[in-house]
């Protein structure tokens, strides 16, 4: 992503020194956020493996602070404390961090319970900042981890507009207007992204290999309340065994202290029920449903666990109000956590410099699954030269290139195709001596060749928007253009009263 930035590309989409310099479409594809945040930490002159660090540092405690802040406005301080202690140690947090070391996943964990606060504020007072707010949210979690915000967003959307229903009855036009305008802002200002991962996703190999066999990695019942901890290639997916207590102790006193009033709290029922359905969705009998979109694009049927920790611990905030039960409970906290902190660690430590991570030459991706499907034969080192001719090219000169351009001069003795050692992907254009010419996908590798006629050739290559990327672009865009004209110009629109 640096060297992207450092060459201007905007948005980010080709990597250009990825595959062993034939370049890879990595942020076309996968969640740009994270990498934005690490960039900006780079560039600021904060190494990259310290920058990596912060990063999940920051997801562990934001990701706490705003389940915080919505235990807090759901019930109290107390409750919102709880929530956030669970939230912040549960199994799959921890696996997150010191097994997968899944940066993109982790930084989701801020906007689960951030767009769950941002919505019931902005339902609650539609202002212009919390428009702007929940608008910016959505839109984060989209950029920040494409399968956690497909997971998500169903969930969070049928929330939200339960929510609507139960808070206000009945609305008029201009109040749903007012209601779903945020949800489509944020829609919007993650379209360059989103967009072109899901309409090119054709040209890759993702789409045609899954990254994994669905049917085994559905949680067996006997290892969703807890798998022993290890550091192998198929994680410990589990609840564990102190947040499986703490639901059914939080879930016995309410039922029984509360028998009455659960049958109309919408927002314990709504977890329950989704929390359920969720739960049925990790297990094998559910596998009907993983054969079709969007769960069959997902792989893993156990990331599931995402949002079923979100649910568990923001039903944490049901905390029995007895002063005997809420004894039991605290005590029962501190065990969870201090059982939980025997996972706070790393199986060993890897003391690399930056430019260790600087010489990478493969894709980084796990199943090189963001390859063109054009590409047969995948490179195993990096070529000689970025440009091969034979001997009817007397000289090639004048070689410049990065990640979205490629430029030099040629002169044929006859009439020749010349080989360019850069993968084609849709986007890539070339002109000859100002003229624009067609690319041919050479086989197996998929790199590309031009064809020169006899004489001095001037060759320009450059990596643009398809027409696809460029309406993407433009729905981004104009966008951010109507949120700040919302922001400045349209607050009497927020301040109208609603029936």
């Amino acid at each position: 992503m640096v060297r992207e930035v450092k060459d201007l590309q905007f948005p980010p989409r080709w990597s250009d020194y990825l595959n062993h310099g034939y370049g890879y479409p990595l942020f076309t594809f996968t969640y740009p956020l994270p990498y934005y945040a690490g960039t900006f930490l780079k560039l600021i002159n904060i190494g990259l493996v310290e920058s990596v660090k912060i990063l999940f540092v920051l997801s562990v405690f934001i990701s706490a602070f705003f389940m915080y802040k919505l235990g807090s406005i759901l019930r109290d301080k107390t409750s919102g404390l709880f929530a956030a202690l669970y939230y912040l140690s549960a199994n799959y947090r921890l696996v997150n961090l010191y097994i997968r070391g899944s940066l993109g996943e982790s930084l989701a964990f801020i906007f689960f319970p951030l767009i769950f606060y941002m919505a019931i504020i902005y339902i609650n007072n539609p202002s212009v900042w919390n428009y702007l707010l929940l608008s910016l949210s959505l839109a984060g979690l989209i950029l920040s981890h494409n399968v956690m915000a497909i997971l998500f967003i169903p969930f969070f959307m049928l929330f939200y507009f339960l929510y609507v229903l139960h808070q206000k009855r009945k609305l008029n036009l201009s109040a749903w207007i007012k209601m779903i305008l945020p949800l489509l802002q944020g829609f919007g200002l993650a379209a360059y992204f989103f967009i072109p991962a899901l309409l090119e996703k054709k040209y890759i190999y993702l789409s045609q290999i899954p990254l994994s066999a669905i049917a085994d990695n559905f949680i067996k019942l006997k290892d969703l309340v807890y798998t022993p901890w290890n550091y192998g290639i198929k994680p410990p997916i589990s609840l564990g065994i102190g947040h499986s207590l703490a639901l059914l102790f939080i879930l016995i006193c309410y039922l029984i202290f509360n028998n009455k009033k659960y049958k109309k709290d919408f927002l314990f029922n709504f977890l329950i029920v989704s929390l359920l359905l969720l739960l049925y969705l990790t297990n094998i009998n559910s596998s009907l449903f993983w054969k079709y979109p969007p769960l069959v694009w997902l792989d893993f049927p156990w990331r599931m666990m995402g949002i079923i920790i979100f649910i568990i611990s923001l039903l944490m905030i049901y905390l029995p109000k007895r002063p005997i039960l809420k004894s039991i409970f605290t005590f029962l906290t501190i065990v969870v956590l201090i059982t939980n902190l025997n996972f706070v660690k790393p199986s060993t430590y890897i003391n690399k410099p930056d430019s260790y991570y600087e010489t990478n030459d493969a894709t980084t991706t796990s199943m090189d699954e963001l390859m063109p499907i054009w590409v047969k034969q995948k490179a195993k080192n990096r070529y000689i030269s970025k440009i091969e001719f034979d001997d009817k090219i007397s000289a090639v000169t004048n070689l410049t290139y990065n990640s979205k351009n490629i430029e030099f001069n040629a002169t044929a003795l006859s009439p020749v195709m010349i080989k360019i050692n850069s993968l084609f992907f849709p986007g890539w254009k070339f002109q000859i001596n100002g003229i624009n010419t067609s690319i041919s996908i050479q086989e197996p590798d998929g790199v590309m060749s031009l064809e020169l006629n006899q004489g001095s050739h001037q060759i320009r290559g450059r990596f643009e928007e398809t027409p696809l990327r460029l309406i993407a672009d433009w729905v981004s865009i104009l966008s951010a253009v109507f949120l700040v004209i919302v922001v400045r110009f349209n607050k009497s629109f927020f301040n109208r009263h609603e029936n």
